[in-house]
């Protein structure tokens, strides 16, 4: 879970492939790429999901 009131951004090159859950609106956002992902944080909560 994740959340930032500075707006910034995390990256992780061990997931390639994972999904951005906001619980508030229930939007689910696909991230993926072969360097890892990288995940923009914003100031409401986020949930990461992925599978190792």
């Amino acid at each position: 879970m994740f959340w930032s009131a500075a707006g910034t951004s995390l990256n992780f090159p061990a997931i390639t492939d994972a999904v951005v859950h906001d619980p508030l609106t229930g939007s689910r956002t696909p991230l993926s790429g072969s360097q890892g992902v990288t995940l923009l944080l914003k100031p409401t909560l986020q949930i990461l999901e992925w599978k190792p």
